[in-house]
């Protein structure tokens, strides 16, 4: 008997860039599980790509065709399983995935509106997607397996029957044990994928204790966390560490709450082991726990700084935690470890979400001022989505809150078929509540830009600590921004303008109207230009990096002097914010420009501001004061010009490419780094003495080794 072909499928698009590069670890579970359980009995394939799927369906149609259901690729997978059906109507179709509700009538209504898909499997899929092989297999007349197959309930799946009626198979208990699933990456399911595009996914641990309304991890299912083995996660961080790609850098951790527990601190001592050994990885992100906060920055100081901290506070308002189920998270304790990590030099990120229940124009405002006060380094701001099997996604709430949902394309989530069918990804977002208008949630959106533009990263890192040793708001300079835009320069201010408008225009009142809008060409063309259905605040950082970095250090630095010339009222400290402006200008000069080698920004400056950036003993910019001006000039270092272009090259040089790098990669790491004129030893191009761009070596002191 010939084996059950089976394909295992968790798509991201390519169009314009790979939007989803994290390694398909969900299927690989699914997948070496089923291995292991029926042997030889199964052929698997996985896939990641649409064309690789796509094309074999065509050519080799499978027995069973299974993909993962998430907001990213619903659409796609609706439309690949039409495309199935129409080549082979006998491949069983199944979906799995966390994009479905909990409620037993919602996943009736999904499965009615959605009759393509034969099964789906929920929660957890290893055993109720092997629960599915095994029935099939068991079959061996022609031509009925659906009605063999739904003819009784199936555990951990859902589907509807040949009498149209909705079957609801027990929910399968969470595995406690985790090793008894075997290892996608040892077991060689995901070698596959180290092809040089894809970042590579770890998984530690499953389940977690929080209960937030707006996630999916919130659901009363996934309170009790479960565990791998240490034995089995140092096997498979030395399986990725030997296979990894040089030029792939991030590894991923899909832990809910990574570094909260004991044992985290000894995965972080592993992962640096193998940084000391190999080099990667060189960014490494996760969501790091809500509580505990002391325990994961012991963690995360094993890493160098190759990770930040999440403080994922959403609000810093104690009746908006109440409403979304937050309050067994300590606010208080995150702030304070805060304070341990800027002493340390550690990087810090904090989500923060605008529309949630109860909030206010005043309320969000507040939480980012104590999150600026607090020195967080990067603040991440969101719009809440409204994700199907969320606690906060229910008629209920919905009405309770009086949530204004709208429709938007998910950022490069979209793609075209081999038939010519246009794909397009669409999230619900709240756009406005009965506490929230919806000109206040434009307005804070404009607050965004001004923080992920000008605050996030450290390209300013000068200006904000001058600020804070003369005792100055930090947020009074961002507000002041916000508030000033008529007397910025015309490039800021027709950015701004033209931010605010795709803001409005980005959102639709119908799914279906949006849908229809874009299966135009015409229409679909414009997303991929990028001038439609891009992250706003990802690709108006992006164009500000690439083509309008002069402009906004001008106006940042306006509006810091009026406040300084008002409150401190010295020539003085006008002079240090002038030298600090300089320095800044220069360090984040033509970073992503295709020109940012030929042009070597050099400036003469009164300070070292360089080393009083970095000082950790809070001494003052008057004690690195210069007796004569140095003239410095601003280069990049081997390693940092080599890293950007392997991420240049897996996401591309557009404004939507760069905007996906800065998610990737360290944004402080992106800047030039100052070297004085007269330390440098200049070297001759191999063609002639003239020195078009200089690459500073890590290792040299300051000294320029190559040239071109």
């Amino acid at each position: 008997m010939e084996p059950l072909k089976i394909y295992l499928a968790d798509l991201t698009y390519n169009t314009v860039s790979i939007a989803n590069e994290a390694f398909p670890l969900n299927i690989g579970y699914v997948g070496a599980y089923c291995k292991e359980r029926f042997g030889p009995r199964v052929e698997l394939t996985l896939f990641k790509y649409i064309d690789d799927l796509e094309n074999s369906i065509q050519s080799a149609p499978p027995d069973i065709l299974a993909l993962s259901n998430y907001p990213w690729n619903y659409a796609l997978d609706l439309a690949l399983f039409e495309r199935m059906r129409d080549v082979n109507p006998g491949t069983l179709r199944i979906m799995g995935g966390s994009n479905i509700s909990h409620e037993a009538q919602l996943q009736s209504d999904f499965l009615m509106e959605n009759a393509v898909v034969d099964v789906y499997v929920y929660l957890e899929g290893e055993v109720g997607f092997s629960n599915i092989v095994e029935r099939v297999l068991k079959y061996e007349e022609p031509n009925l397996e659906r009605a063999f197959i739904k003819g009784s309930p199936i555990g951990g799946c859902l589907f509807i029957d040949s009498a149209g009626k909705f079957v609801r198979g027990q929910p399968v208990p969470r595995l406690k044990a985790l090793d008894d699933y075997p290892s996608p990456y040892l077991t060689g399911l995901m070698d596959k994928f180290f092809d040089g595009s894809l970042s590579p996914m770890m998984e530690t641990n499953r389940g977690c204790p929080f209960s937030c309304t707006f996630c999916h991890e919130g659901h009363a299912v996934y309170q009790k966390v479960n565990f791998f083995s240490m034995e089995r996660v140092n096997a498979e961080l030395d399986y990725i560490a030997q296979r990894v790609p040089p030029q792939v850098h991030n590894l991923m951790f899909c832990d809910p709450n990574f570094g909260m527990y004991g044992r985290d601190k000894d995965i972080c001592k592993t992962v640096a082991g193998i940084q000391q050994k190999t080099g990667w990885p060189k960014d490494i992100f996760a969501s790091t726990g809500k509580n505990k906060k002391d325990h994961i920055a012991d963690a995360l100081f094993e890493l160098n700084g190759s990770m930040q901290m999440w403080l994922s506070v959403q609000s810093m308002d104690d009746d908006v935690l109440d409403n979304i189920k937050r309050t067994n998270i300590s606010l208080p304790d995150m702030l304070q470890i805060q304070s341990t990590l800027s002493a340390n030099k550690l990087p810090s990120k904090s989500e923060i979400i605008v529309a949630l229940p109860g909030e206010t124009y005043g309320t969000h405002i507040r939480s980012i001022s104590k999150l600026v006060t607090a020195g967080v380094d990067t603040i991440t701001a969101y719009t809440l989505m409204l994700l199907n099997g969320t606690d906060m996604n229910t008629p209920q709430q919905r009405e309770k809150w009086g949530f204004v949902g709208k429709f938007r394309v998910l950022p490069r989530d979209f793609g075209k078929l081999a038939d010519g069918q246009n794909i397009v990804e669409v999230e619900e977002v709240v756009a406005a509540t009965k506490d929230l208008s919806f000109e206040d949630y434009v307005e804070l959106r404009r607050l965004h830009l001004i923080i992920s533009t000008i605050y996030n990263g450290k390209g300013y890192a000068g200006l904000f600590k001058f600020f804070r040793q003369s005792e100055l708001d930090v947020f009074l300079l961002l507000e002041g921004m916000l508030q000033n835009f008529p007397s910025a320069p015309i490039t800021v201010r027709e950015s701004v303008e033209d931010f605010e408008k795709e803001t409005r225009d980005e959102l639709w009142d119908s799914e279906e109207e949006l849908r229809a809008f874009y299966s135009d060409d015409r229409n679909y063309d414009l997303l991929v230009s990028g001038d439609l259905g891009a992250n706003l605040l990802q690709k108006y950082v992006a164009a500000f990096l690439m083509e309008a970095s002069n402009d906004w250090l001008r106006y940042t630095f306006n509006v810091a002097k009026g406040i300084v010339g008002k409150q401190l009222g010295d020539d003085e400290s006008l002079r240090k914010l002038e030298n600090i402006e300089r320095y800044s200008g220069a360090r984040t000069s033509n970073i992503f420009a295709e020109n940012r080698l030929d042009v070597i920004p050099a400036i003469s400056l009164d300070y070292d501001v360089e080393a009083w950036v970095v000082d950790e003993n809070s001494k003052l910019i008057d004690e690195f004061q210069y007796r004569e001006p140095r003239r410095a000039r601003f280069l990049f270092t081997r390693e940092q010009y080599s890293s950007m272009e392997d991420y240049i090259q897996r996401f591309g040089n557009t404004h939507q490419g760069i905007g996906k790098i800065l998610t990737k990669m360290n944004i402080n790491s992106v800047w030039r780094r100052c070297v004085y004129s007269d330390e440098a030893k200049w070297a001759e191009d191999e063609d002639g003495p003239e020195i078009h761009y200089s690459l500073i070596d890590e290792q040299a002191s300051g000294g320029v080794v190559s040239t071109r």
